[in-house]
């Protein structure tokens, strides 16, 4: 079923948060379709994809590390709202989506690379095939922003606009130089293997408080928690060694300026100003890189979505204009 847009959009006030989301939920369920997808090495990857009437476009959405689609059900619903299409997949080893190992707290990917050779199946398999024509966008958040990176520098021509939001060009590591981090993770994985557990990590915290997290509105901080403790699938809390090698040194490939010159998207990269998970030096660098839109949103932690609600209207703001401004030659 398509779902008609309305061209506007109020957003969920957070004090009636919990009750406004389980009707949204509701809501959503009669215009989900999902699945799986086969990767590029034959894995099996979740998916969900909501339908509206002649779309504008279609907003992949590609989440960060330790999340799940479902948590962008909010931003989504907004982007449907507005009269675009919306993708959304579970990134490998999170959510629904195959795991290497049957602890769902563990993370791990042979190479940030097969992130983006994910995605292009995605996209072939089950975007393109829904698109209608229209044009396909991309939206990423942290570790979803390093995938799309990797991704619009290796394919060219089949996205017209990207938005990475706080992406993880470079992950703050303290209390270790990043440079020490290498070593010790090139000794660990020498010592247990680079598919163990990186030993400086923590288990998944169910009674997390909002004050350690990312976030900065305590009732999307609560709801999403709740998520993830009535949700084994989406504990995920911690990386292997090959995993944190790769975040953080995923960078060398960012910031190479040979391979950011193939991007032919219009880009727009957000920061926020007290992002406590990643460096925002680095990504302003990579937008003075692709001569790209940039934007600081001042007082914000790293994820920009679950902000108190007048940031995020401004913030949502931000990203429709970005996504319906069109280029001179439409």
């Amino acid at each position: 079923m398509l779902f008609k847009p309305e061209y506007k959009y109020e957003i969920i006030n957070e004090t009636e948060y919990f009750e406004k989301m389980d009707e949204l939920n509701k809501t959503l369920k009669s215009y989900v379709q999902s699945g799986f997808f086969t990767s590029f090495d034959k894995t099996r990857m979740y998916y969900e994809f909501f339908k509206v009437e002649n779309p504008i476009a279609n907003i992949v959405v590609i989440h960060g590390y330790t999340e799940f689609t479902k948590k962008y059900y909010e931003l989504s619903w907004y982007f449907m709202l507005m009269g675009y299409n919306v993708f959304l997949y579970d990134v490998r080893c999170h959510g629904n989506s195959h795991r290497y190992s049957k602890n769902t707290q563990i993370t791990h990917a042979d190479s940030f690379e097969d992130y983006a050779r994910d995605l292009d199946c995605f996209i072939n398999q089950v975007v393109e095939p829904n698109c209608e024509n229209a044009p396909v966008y991309i939206y990423s958040h942290s570790m979803g922003g390093a995938i799309a990176g990797l991704y619009l520098s290796n394919f060219k021509n089949k996205i017209k606009k990207a938005v990475l939001s706080s992406p993880m060009v470079y992950p703050k590591t303290p209390p270790f130089p990043r440079f020490v981090l290498k070593k010790l993770m090139k000794g660990e994985a020498r010592k247990n293997g680079w598919n163990a557990r990186f030993k400086f990590t923590s288990d998944f915290n169910p009674n997390a408080k909002l004050e350690q997290s990312n976030d900065i509105s305590e009732n999307r901080f609560k709801y999403n928690l709740d998520l993830r403790i009535k949700n084994a699938n989406y504990q995920n809390s911690y990386g292997t060694n090959r995993w944190n090698y790769e975040a953080i040194t995923v960078i060398e490939k960012l910031l190479c300026k040979n391979r950011m010159k193939n991007i032919g998207a219009k880009v727009l990269i957000i920061s926020a100003e007290k992002d406590n998970s990643v460096k925002v030096k680095p990504q302003k660098k990579l937008a003075k890189l692709l001569k790209c839109e940039y934007k600081v949103f001042r007082g914000a932690k790293h994820c920009l979505y679950t902000v108190n609600d007048a940031l995020l209207k401004e913030y949502v703001d931000t990203l429709v204009e970005f996504f319906c401004t069109k280029e001179p030659n439409t």
